[in-house]
């Protein structure tokens, strides 16, 4: 019995040190709550985010100053499910997923480093921008040209030239005006989720309702 439980315990404090290696070689960061705030388990590159802090037992107001991460744990204990936006720590942006674990006994939050994907998004942007705007101005005075040109043609076929020229003139500026409306829509645009009751719009007897 005795050689059985040492075995038993031998193998525990392996898989311990296993569990522990791997949750320390992961890229994301990685911190563990208890359902108080309390830190119970943090890795390496967590505490990298935050500074290199000790931060095993200290509440998590006490290490993080984000006001959108308690935010987060309250949606996900409330709603027991995961939760996930970005927050901007210590100069960096992460993508910060939040999730409750089973019986309410705390969460789990990932931190995933999207800074560099954020500043390629944001020059992708800028370039978008200012490309449309560049190009606004020369299309403009074409049109403008052309339909004071086409005041002065008397000959069918410099009438028609004309048209043309306005027709895809008028096509260009408005993939402009596309461009700037996409570029306007990804900075602006936010998910949100709410409940609906189908039965109201097709006459369901049932009692579910779906999330939409």
């Amino acid at each position: 019995m005795n050689e059985e439980m040492e075995r038993m315990f031998s193998e525990l404090g392996q898989q311990k040190e296993e569990l522990k290696s791997i949750i320390d070689s992961l890229q994301e960061g990685l911190l563990v709550l208890d359902k108080q705030g309390k830190v119970i388990r943090s890795n390496e590159s967590f505490r990298k985010i935050i500074g290199n802090q000790i931060v095993k037992g200290k509440f998590y107001w006490e290490i993080m100053r984000n006001p959108r991460f308690p935010e987060l744990l309250k949606k996900a204990g409330l709603e027991k499910r995961k939760f996930m936006e970005d927050l901007t720590l210590a100069d960096r942006v992460f993508m910060c997923s939040v999730t409750p674990l089973q019986g309410g006994e705390g969460t789990v939050s990932i931190f995933h480093d999207i800074t560099e994907l954020k500043n390629i998004e944001k020059i992708k942007k800028d370039f978008v921008t200012n490309v449309s705007h560049e190009l606004r101005t020369p299309l403009t005075a074409i049109k403008g040209y052309a339909e004071t040109l086409r005041k002065e043609v008397d000959t069918a076929p410099g009438k028609k030239y004309l048209e043309t020229v306005e027709r895809n003139t008028d096509r260009l500026i408005n993939i402009v005006n596309d461009l700037l409306l996409l570029s306007s829509l990804e900075e602006k645009t936010v998910l949100e989720l709410e409940d609906i009751d189908l039965r109201v719009f097709w006459g369901m007897s049932s009692e579910y309702s779906i999330r939409g």
